[in-house]
């Protein structure tokens, strides 16, 4: 009989005497099973046992298949006397061959089985009876059985893959992986963990982590080292995991990557008896979606669970956050004559291996590029060499081999500082100083400035940066005072955000600005754009717009400015 087919073919006309026949007639290349009747003068007996396919091909063709063997399992010898093969093509015809192995090497293969055709079978049905026996002979046989249908064999899964660590506490981790490619045929039922300890780069011996199979994939897992030296720490695993399903246990995945079992614990820095900065490591696993933020908790601690509560409202975009009451700066920052903006930390309780050590965003500093450091017994100085957008952030200077001496400024990108000028008439001189600071700027002192001699001719003129700026030719001397109205540098500043890096334009009354002297125009680093006006007067005032766009779509915000003198004002009420 062909496989796929239930028409059987006769192929002798006259029985033969040999326990041997050789049939003709077959096409190369298709299938064929075979069953065998014997017949005495009493008649033809029932079929015998149906054979294993054969598939029909040419002898020398089949010399080369026998020559033309593939290794199987390739890495891991197999223990048990089954093997289950994967990925082969459904109506191909394959030899086997087993060869053993042991500490003295590899033996020679065995006798190849017979051909043998993958899903040949499949789809067939049979029905069973059972019959039993003892010293008195054999029963009558059992009611017929329902129809079985032969399907894809089962077979035990293949390993797990994608291990890592979701969680690690002070004496455990919790592992997590992904389920097997292929399970076998059949539902998982669980999983067996493995673990080895890590010395020094030297894996150890494999231990089991479960006796009984878990049904997630994730599993808890406790190593001896951990559980019986407590407080021992940078300990490192290597981890393993095996699939089952009802046909057996799969072999152990690869070894995963070599992980610490240490405590996801907050470090504590800059504790004041009003605030303190904690840091904290991002999470190993993130889930599906990349972490964006942080919230953390407080409670004293005696309290109950139910005391906990919420420190910030806001989610921390950075692995740290600085809790207090009220906010304290123990970091000073100068700025010197020259504009030198520079950071300053003290601390007298220095030990002889103490060291200040300044961080950026609670990273420490390495590149130095920009700053300039400089410690001198207690105190330690951090010069910024060229301040822009780059310097800004949050800056910490701790003092190692202290109880934890520490203290942090953040630099925003409105620099505080000091300016001085100078008047010079012949040889005298005079000088005050100007002031950034909050709601700035401020005159340090009054500048004043006596002439003496005064004439009827007499005149006066101001200079910005050596070129005059205004001439006044009625003084008003008898008032003994002269005023120099200095115009207002109005500065809006949009941040943007776009990907492609939008296109930004400035509008006036629904009208495009473009850069000038008056107006300058700014759009920096793809995200910061700046809007300028010189010398602010009244014919500024006007509605205002800014469009920003890229492929994408268009955004836009506006404003009113409103430019008026106080001294008109003050008129137009009267």
């Amino acid at each position: 009989c062909e496989v796929g087919t239930t028409h059987w073919v006769q192929c002798n006309d006259t029985p033969v005497k040999f326990a041997r026949f050789p049939v003709t007639g077959l096409v190369e290349g298709r299938s064929y099973i075979f069953r065998v009747r014997a017949v005495n003068k009493s008649g033809i007996s029932r079929p015998s046992r149906v054979s294993e396919p054969v598939a029909a091909m040419d002898p020398a063709d089949r010399a080369r298949m026998r020559d033309n063997w593939q290794r199987v399992n390739t890495e891991i010898p197999v223990k048990s006397p089954r093997f289950a093969l994967f990925d082969l093509a459904e109506g191909k015809s394959y030899l086997f061959r087993v060869r053993c192995c042991n500490s003295a090497g590899v033996g020679e293969p065995s006798e190849p089985t017979e051909t043998i055709t993958v899903g040949d079978k499949l789809g067939e049905q049979y029905v069973f009876r059972v019959r039993a026996v003892n010293a008195a002979g054999l029963s009558q046989f059992s009611p017929i059985s329902e129809p079985v249908e032969v399907k894809a064999a089962i077979a035990s899964p293949a390993p797990p893959y994608g291990i890592t660590v979701l969680e690690c506490v002070q004496d455990s981790m919790v592992l997590s992986w992904k389920q097997p490619t292929f399970i076998g045929g059949a539902d998982i039922t669980g999983y067996f963990v493995d673990y080895r300890q890590v010395v020094d780069g030297v894996p150890g011996k494999w231990h089991e982590a479960n006796v009984k199979a878990v049904s997630d994939r994730a599993y808890r897992v406790r190593p001896w080292e951990v559980l019986h030296h407590p407080g021992v720490l940078q300990l490192k695993y290597q981890f393993q995991v095996r699939a089952a399903n009802m046909a057996g246990v799969g072999i152990p995945s690869m070894p995963s990557d070599t992980f610490l079992c240490e405590e996801w614990t907050i470090a504590v820095r800059e504790v004041r008896s009003d605030s303190l900065v904690l840091l904290w490591k991002p999470p190993v696993y993130q889930g599906r979606d990349p972490v964006n933020g942080f919230y953390v908790d407080i409670k004293e601690g005696d309290a109950p669970e139910e005391a906990w509560r919420g420190v910030n409202t806001k989610a921390a975009e950075k692995t740290y956050l600085k809790v207090f009451t009220w906010r304290t700066k123990e970091i000073v920052v100068q700025v010197d004559d020259d504009g030198v903006i520079s950071l300053n930390f003290e601390n007298s309780d220095l030990t002889p291996d103490s060291k200040f050590v300044w961080s950026k965003n609670y990273e420490e500093i390495t590149d130095t590029s920009r700053l300039t450091i400089e410690t001198k017994g207690s105190k330690s100085q951090m010069v910024f060499n060229s301040p822009g957008e780059d310097d800004v952030g949050v800056y910490s200077c701790l003092v190692t081999h202290t109880d934890g001496a520490s203290s942090s400024y953040t630099l925003s990108e409105e620099d505080e500082g000091t300016y001085t000028f100078q008047l010079k008439d012949g040889k005298a001189t005079n000088q005050s100083s100007l002031v950034l600071i909050g709601d700035g700027p401020h005159f340090i002192e009054g500048l004043s400035w006596e002439v003496g001699n005064m004439k009827k001719e007499t005149s006066a003129l101001w200079h910005k940066d050596g070129h005059q700026i205004k001439a006044d030719e009625h003084l008003g001397f008898a008032e003994g005072v002269l005023k120099l109205e200095i115009a207002q540098a109005l500065n809006l500043t949009c941040n943007i955000s776009g990907n492609p890096v939008p296109e930004v334009t400035w509008l006036k009354n629904d009208r495009e600005i473009t850069s000038d002297e008056h107006c300058i125009l700014k759009f920096e680093s793809g995200k910061f754009a700046s809007f300028t006006i010189t010398g602010v007067n009244t014919s500024d005032s006007g509605k205002y717009s800014i469009l920003v766009k890229n492929k994408f779509g268009t955004e836009s915000g506006d404003f009113t400015v409103s430019v008026f003198i106080p001294e008109e004002a003050g008129a137009k009420k009267k």
